[in-house]
């Protein structure tokens, strides 16, 4: 059932926004300092500004990767006569290492099927609803260190304060400290929703962008969109066995109803 509880913390629901952009007076500066949540809120908005794209260095990731061959025991590529041979020989290396890893003790891995959800309790009293077809990776073990997980698909979680907490997603990370979002990481685009507190969200190319409560970005063709969540909504609506789109392509609409029902529309 949706909460009905009003998730902004201020009166004036653009305030947290505009202080994000520079757009206060000394007022209402004065307004979002004083509020308990402010550190956590200028931790998060100094992360997001500071983020860029790592450097890549093609001689150091031919380096880590054969270190992690050797790590994971997986025998050294004999020379091949064709460069495509010795190309699927590499990504069968790679897929081999990922696998050997995320076989480790320690690692917890939650799958969905089509038309299926799950509700999953992490550790420390983080919670995560994982919608159909989807996946999240974690090390509980870790956890105490390391509040981390890996997602492909959609994902909606309640993230108790405290250490910084890290989606990761082949398209973007999102980074917060406790608040409620939700996540689509899905090959036809990728969707962040806030609907508590704040979240800084980093894309695979280098953008980044900070979200309040009442806003979602949306990346599709690699288009950056900056939305409103529609008035009154306070969770995504696949929580509460339906879906919600808006200016979406119908093979899109068609893709969520064959996962969320599992359908075969052709």
């Amino acid at each position: 059932m949706a909460k009905q509880e009003n998730n902004h913390p201020f009166a004036d629901e653009t305030l947290l926004a505009r202080w994000l952009s520079g757009e206060v007076n000394e007022a209402e500066r004065l307004q979002v300092e004083s509020h308990p949540d402010f550190p956590e809120w200028q931790r998060i908005a100094t992360t997001a500004a500071g983020w860029a794209p790592a450097p890549y260095a093609e001689e150091d990731a031919w380096k880590k990767l054969a270190e992690r061959k050797a790590a994971a025991k997986v025998k050294p590529l004999k020379p091949r006569s064709s460069r495509r041979k010795w190309l699927v020989g590499v990504a069968a290396a790679v897929a081999l290492i990922t696998a050997v890893i995320f076989l480790l003790p320690g690692v917890e891995s939650i799958k969905t099927n089509a038309g299926q959800r799950i509700t999953h309790e992490l550790p420390a009293g983080s919670r995560v609803e994982l919608n159909a077809v989807s996946e999240l990776r974690y090390a509980g073990k870790e956890w105490a260190n390391k509040r981390a997980v890996e997602l492909e698909g959609e994902a909606f979680f309640s993230v108790a304060k405290g250490s910084p907490f890290l989606v990761t997603t082949a398209m973007g990370t999102v980074e917060v400290l406790g608040t409620e979002f939700n996540v689509f990481a899905r090959p036809e685009g990728f969707r962040v929703a806030c609907y508590e507190g704040i979240v800084a969200v980093s894309l695979e190319d280098g953008r980044k962008d900070t979200l309040v409560a009442g806003q979602q970005l949306h990346l599709s063709q690699g288009q950056l969109l900056l939305d409103t969540i529609p008035p009154q909504t306070t969770t995504p609506g696949w929580l509460e066995g339906g879906i919600r789109y808006r200016d979406a392509a119908p093979e899109e609409v068609f893709q969520e109803m064959e996962r969320q029902f599992g359908l075969s529309i052709n």
